[in-house]
């Protein structure tokens, strides 16, 4: 059985937090213990963070493997703990990189794969729509819309109306398993993008608004966007631009989900448990 010794403040949340994840792991071949000194008696004294060894023990005393996890450099940090660790445990590549840099034996180091985030929901992409249709010309682009709705991913984006006015247009999207609400309360404190996909505008007015809040545009370059258009904003000119916009930013967020993946609290202990065995 091995036994790793957590070494950890008391006044910290992150550190406390980090250490606590790991007394939790559940390993039949090994023990994870807590403490804030030495245990003469562990295969491994696992400082977290790194500097917290020298802040207990100024001579860096050593005991059968001193593993340190590493946090960042600051301007003054120098190297004599990091040098004195017989492992490093960095966070990301990044870390890494700078443990490298500095002259650290790259032996030494092994990176985190993973570590719990907060308990959070996916935040969908709120499409704002506003104004009014007009199903006699279809001159608001209805069909793209609808189009657009039946193209996108549902469990990315959202469409956000500001009003019942759009009831039939959102069936229509409905019926290609779009995720469509009504918020006439809060629109513009709700939505990620407002878009117009109208063919004709003089304003619309909205453009106007959504410009005083703040929240990117994705329109086709007419009316008050014409020459209002800014850098965080999205002009087109076919459906098939428009389609592009969204798909972009579509991947961004199944890019970001597929990273967050491996970011696991349970991951983080099932590593630091191949870890331990590894070089046991």
């Amino acid at each position: 059985m091995l036994n790793v010794n957590i070494i950890s403040p008391k006044d910290n949340w992150i550190l406390q937090k980090i250490a606590n994840e790991l007394i939790k792991s559940a390993q039949q071949d090994i023990v994870f213990t807590q403490s804030q000194q030495i245990n003469p008696t562990a295969q491994f004294n696992y400082y977290i963070n790194w500097k917290f060894w020298e802040h207990l023990y100024p001579g860096l005393d050593k005991s059968n493997c001193d593993v340190v996890w590493f946090t960042h450099f600051e301007d003054n940090d120098t190297t004599r703990i990091l040098k004195a660790a017989d492992i490093i445990v960095a966070k990301s590549q990044h870390g890494r990189k700078c443990l490298i840099n500095m002259g650290i034996a790259k032996d030494k180091i092994r990176v985190l794969g993973g570590i719990g985030a907060l308990p959070l929901k996916f935040r969908k992409v709120k499409i704002g729509i506003s104004g009014r249709p007009y199903p006699s010309t279809g001159r608001k682009g209805e069909k793209e819309l609808i189009r657009l709705a039946g193209d996108l991913n549902k469990s990315v984006f959202q469409f956000v109306f500001s009003n019942n006015r759009w009831t039939d247009v959102m069936e229509d999207m409905k019926i290609h398993g779009a995720d469509c609400v009504v918020d006439d309360v809060s629109f513009f404190d709700t939505i990620d993008y407002w878009l117009s996909t109208s063919y004709a505008e003089g304003g619309p007015m909205d453009v106007l608004n959504a410009f005083k809040v703040g929240i990117p545009v994705v329109s086709r370059k007419i009316g008050f966007f014409y020459s209002m258009q800014t850098t965080e904003d999205y002009g087109f000119e076919s459906y098939d631009d428009l389609y592009r916009i969204f798909e972009l930013i579509e991947q961004a967020k199944l890019d970001k989900l597929k990273i967050m993946e491996r970011y696991t609290w349970d991951n983080f202990r099932d590593w630091h448990a191949d870890m331990f065995r590894g070089i046991a």
